[in-house]
């Protein structure tokens, strides 16, 4: 079921599923649409790896409604929503962090990887790998996940990923 809420111009269209509304772009809920642009913006990017084990592990992280998010990844904290790049050793990661939304409707937070670029494509997070553990999890994608916080409070999240050497069962 779709149905528009606000008064003004543009209106957001909403959808009903399974116990939630999500916001929805050309009738497709938000977070789908939004991890296939966090896909595609990644693979523009390249870095290049500083030590002789460590994998160039490219990211974006978005509120797709507003709001704010803190990441914290191998020690490093994220708290910007351009491309960031993590110098991470093959093996596994747990990522924490805390979203926060800023109207009654919340936010999404998105979060998508990719390996540094096809220049130096030496792997990067294994495709699949990236499994939630704690929060309310609206999605998970090959290479990317969303979690959806209801309101406008802080939501705190963890997900686990894996970064391997292998380019080609990288995302």
């Amino acid at each position: 079921m779709h149905f528009a809420i606000g008064s003004g111009v543009p209106r957001r269209l909403y959808r009903y599923t399974g116990g939630q509304t999500v916001p929805t772009v050309r009738g497709l809920p938000m977070y789908r649409t939004a991890l296939a642009t966090i896909a595609i913006a990644g693979l523009l990017g390249c870095g290049s790896p500083t030590s002789s084990d460590a994998i160039a592990v490219q990211f974006v992280a978005v509120p797709t409604l507003g709001g704010s998010f803190s990441l914290v990844l191998n020690g490093q904290t994220y708290t910007s929503s351009s491309l960031q790049t993590a110098m991470l050793s093959p093996g596994s990661y747990d990522v924490t962090g805390t979203a926060t939304g800023t109207t009654a409707l919340g936010t999404q937070l998105l979060v998508g990887f990719t390996g540094g670029g096809t220049a130096v494509a030496r792997g990067g997070v294994r495709s699949g790998s990236v499994v939630a553990l704690a929060g309310p999890v609206a999605s998970t994608a090959g290479c990317g996940i969303g979690f959806f916080v209801q309101n406008a409070g802080p939501m705190q999240f963890q997900f686990r990923l894996t970064v391997t050497s292998d380019p080609a069962s990288a995302c």
